[in-house]
């Protein structure tokens, strides 16, 4: 037993050749190999469970409908389409449009949620090894790491709320996967990360906007140079921010005309709040339902929301578990943010860490209050991006704080963060023993051309029989 705690110490595996040393390094490199095999195999099982149990979302539909009209536009449909579906503002090309573009080349619901949940679980894992690599841990545990952790949001019991909407070819974790691609690389190259945060704010859930404008001032603003210079970095980095919006403009009225760019131009200002138009939607908009609240800021207005059965918190699908997670990955994200800058010695403080983790902190408060205190009804998918950007504050400062203070240094912090790992792979490939993935498990009636989907009611769609 002292010989592996001692080789567990990172001083330790770092002077020892010995034969054992090699051995256990041997040992788990391969125990890690597993792991990894086992948790990519059990996830990607509990998510295709979802993918074929989870009937067609109505948002889902309509959105992938449009976006695969659009995507025809570059084939045959050239000539018969001739303007931009009614709710291509809803999720961007970034989200929905990755489902348009499966079912535009002939696939239809299976293919298209398969293609969208493989690529945000890659993209998920990408982003964790690209942070684990930055604080020089290697790359067999930054890989495990990563698929740890995005194991961990599709489990019981640590499944993040609704985690199963991602599936639905929506843009909510699209747009926070290109925020985090964004601040991975914001420090060597922070014109690459104001286009990924263009991308996020434009091209996914336009919800989002608030959360990539402010980081990519904080990246202007951050920099060690006199205020001149920095205005000039805030002006090309939101020529960056821009770009994209740009370039599906220039698409836009490459395909329908000037004049279907500028109005699709236009409603977007006025969803954002900026101009007139946006219809339902802006019904949605803080300073719409702030208008229309009697009493919005106190105690009593939260506790007849928290209480009212006409809205989904208090609908019996939604656990004293999911409530508590709501919580704890939002005012909690908060608390360990905090937690975290105060921990941090003077020396080893960053300005764009710090201010950016004050901006993301304030759009989970403002996520948050919009959604206890204004929204109509508290759909658990409006509340995702305060409950990913939360959940991603958690991941980053408990690291940040492990490391600050040495944990991974000391034998019961290594040990008991190995037997949680090794008891949490062997809990998920217990829980996914039983789940089913065969192709064959797919309705055969929701396969089908995307315009033979019809509604059914206001969350389901299906097929129409010929």
């Amino acid at each position: 037993m002292s010989a592996q705690t001692n080789w567990l110490k990172p001083q330790a595996a770092q002077v020892e050749n010995t034969k054992q040393s090699r051995f256990y390094h041997q040992l788990t490199n391969w125990l890690m190999v597993a792991g990894i095999i086992l948790l990519t195999v059990n996830s990607a099982r509990i998510i295709y469970r979802s993918i074929y149990s989870e009937k067609p979302f109505v948002d889902e539909i309509i959105f992938i409908k449009d976006y695969a009209h659009f995507f025809e536009a570059f084939g045959d449909g050239v000539g018969r389409m001739t303007q931009l579906g009614a709710w291509v503002h809803g999720s961007g090309i970034a989200g929905s449009g990755i489902g348009g573009a499966v079912f535009s080349l002939g696939g239809d619901l299976l293919y298209s949620r398969t293609v969208v949940s493989a690529i945000d679980t890659l993209t998920a894992v990408l982003i964790g090894i690209l942070l684990f690599q930055r604080w020089s841990i290697g790359l067999l545990p930054a890989l495990f790491g990563s698929s740890l952790i995005w194991s961990a949001t599709v489990t019981t019991p640590f499944a993040l709320p609704y985690w199963l909407g991602f599936t639905y070819n929506l843009g909510e974790l699209p747009g926070i996967l290109w925020v985090g691609l964004g601040l991975v690389a914001a420090a060597r190259r922070p014109h690459l990360a104001a286009i990924c945060w263009g991308i996020a704010a434009w091209h996914t859930r336009l919800m989002l906007l608030p959360v990539p404008l402010l980081l990519t001032f904080v990246s202007a603003l951050t920099i060690a140079k006199p205020i001149l210079v920095k205005a000039q970095r805030l002006a090309t980095l939101m020529s960056a921010f821009l770009l994209p919006l740009v370039a599906w403009l220039l698409v836009c009225t490459a395909l329908f005309g000037i004049a279907e760019a500028a109005r699709w131009l236009f409603t977007t200002i006025g969803l954002i709040g900026l101009g007139q138009g946006g219809g339902q939607a802006i019904t949605m908009h803080p300073s719409t339902l702030l208008a229309a609240s009697d009493n919005p800021f106190s105690l009593s207005h939260l506790i007849s929301r928290l209480n009212d059965p006409h809205l989904e918190w208090s609908q019996s699908f939604i656990t004293f578990g999911t409530k508590l997670k709501v919580v704890a990955l939002s005012l909690g994200s908060v608390g360990i943010t905090l937690a975290g800058l105060a921990s941090q010695r003077p020396a080893d403080r960053r300005a764009f860490t710090t201010l950016a983790s004050g901006a993301l902190s304030v759009m989970v408060l403002a996520y948050t209050y919009w959604w206890f205190m204004l929204h109509p009804t508290m759909w658990m998918r409006h509340f995702q991006p305060a409950m990913y950007i939360g959940f991603g504050l958690w991941v980053f400062w408990l690291l940040q704080i492990s490391l600050r203070f040495s944990l991974f240094d000391r034998p019961l912090f290594r040990w008991g963060a190995i037997a949680f790992a090794t008891t949490f792979v062997v809990w998920q490939a217990y829980f996914s023993w039983g789940i089913s993935t065969r192709i064959s498990d797919f309705p055969t009636k929701w396969r089908c051309p995307i315009d033979s989907f019809v509604l059914v009611n206001t969350v389901e769609a299906t097929c129409k029989k010929d």
